[in-house]
């Protein structure tokens, strides 16, 4: 027998549990919708509320909560039963550092080797390792197999890319003014997403080709017969 055992995984950000209770549903992959992202510290702090922190020093400590680290003295009934001890907060660095990681996520997404090699590995000599570090994962064995639970978002986006670059599926729209061009083919020879002006962008280039390879060609029996009948 050869020393490996072939395994199943599943890739998590919300256990199954959490994200019943919070009432998490995604509209679409994480890694899609970052990488299709118009950045700023408004849509940014969006997209942490509705699909987790982008990076795990998003959170910071509440107010209240600061205050009562501050305080000397006994606490009071209603701050020992204070429930929410942190917030997600953004500020403009971390929308400099979302911009960068998106960049290097879309150049990978275009099939950029190095890129591609960084969200995989990241890199080891950069000071900020939170972003630019490995994934940053915990294993846990089930009885369904393992579970890869990622630290924060930006580890579960560089994984999802990573399982669907491998199949072949991260795509580039066609249509040079697709407002969201980064997006996932339901076959590998797919070069248009699915959006209607993509969609008739595409048909209006496969006409203009076909009247290119054939049109000719019609154009030229038709001079024939226009000679015969003069």
């Amino acid at each position: 027998m050869k020393p490996f055992y072939p395994i199943s995984g599943v890739l998590a950000y919300y256990s199954p549990q959490k994200a019943a209770e919070r009432g998490i549903n995604w509209p679409e992959p994480p890694h899609v919708h970052f990488a299709n992202l118009i950045l700023d510290s408004r849509s940014l702090l969006a997209f942490d509320h509705r699909y987790g922190v982008l990076l795990a020093e998003h959170w910071e400590m509440t107010p209240e909560m600061r205050n009562i680290r501050l305080k000397v003295g006994d606490l009071t009934d209603e701050e020992k039963q204070l429930r929410e001890k942190w917030q997600i907060a953004v500020y403009e660095t971390d929308v400099t550092v979302a911009v960068d990681m998106q960049s290097r996520l879309r150049k990978a997404w275009e099939g950029e080797a190095h890129s591609v090699e960084v969200v995989q590995y990241g890199t080891s000599y950069h000071a900020q390792q939170e972003a630019y570090g490995r994934p940053r994962l915990t294993v846990a064995p089930s009885t369904n197999g393992i579970i890869l639970d990622a630290k924060d978002l930006w580890s579960f986006i560089r994984i999802a890319f990573l399982l669907d670059y491998g199949r072949g599926i991260t795509k580039v729209c066609g249509n040079p003014d697709c407002p969201a061009p980064y997006f996932l083919a339901k076959r590998k020879d797919q070069k248009y997403c699915e959006r209607g002006d993509c969609t008739a962008y595409a048909q209006r280039k496969y006409a203009l080709g076909w009247w290119k390879r054939k049109g000719y060609r019609l154009r030229a029996k038709k001079s024939k017969r226009s000679k015969r009948r003069q």
